[in-house]
């Protein structure tokens, strides 16, 4: 059993992941860079090559944003996906687990441990197509994303045309 412990922001309460303690976690692509968000720590560890992979906690972008800083792939799971006992919590209802990843398969050989029970057939449940924002591209793109969409709703148990907007996407 490997355990280890970053460094995080102050009260996990920002995007930078500046502690006024410590300082911020190097970002392995330049230390002139901020590796954000309050599991900043753990996603540097990784960045840094130092682990595989490394475990973090969002709330309001605290894997998302340090991963896309440090050039990882990272999850937030949906709330209640990964177990939580343990956790020292920010935001009951906010806080889910995610993890970091510099290499595709080690993200995937995580995801089965922490996701066990994920959908292995490859199948959407359900698939929504938002004719709207279709009609608002240009005809060659809408043309170059219907193969892909079509491969989806392929696999999907359900799909549904809706409308984002009922007003008009003009007026957002």
């Amino acid at each position: 059993e490997l355990v280890g412990r970053t460094i995080s922001d102050e009260l996990c309460y920002s995007l930078t992941g500046d502690n006024s303690h410590y300082g911020a976690p190097k970002n392995g692509w330049g230390l002139d860079r901020l590796s954000g968000g309050s599991s900043s720590g753990s996603a540097a560890a990784v960045c840094a090559g130092l682990v595989d992979f490394a475990l973090g906690t969002d709330c309001g972008g605290s894997v998302r944003v340090p991963s896309s800083y440090c050039g990882l792939l990272g999850l937030r799971t949906t709330h209640g996906r990964v177990p939580t006992p343990g956790l020292l919590r920010f935001a009951r209802a906010f806080d889910c687990i995610g993890w970091f990843a510099r290499d595709a398969d080690v993200f995937a050989r995580v995801g089965r441990v922490l996701l066990p029970d994920a959908r292995e057939s490859g199948t959407f449940k359900r698939v929504l197509i938002a004719a709207d924002a279709f009609e608002a591209v240009e005809a060659d793109i809408a043309d170059a994303l219907a193969p892909a969409i079509d491969t989806i709703a392929a696999q999907a148990d359900e799909i549904q045309t809706i409308s984002l907007a009922d007003e008009g996407l003009a007026c957002w």
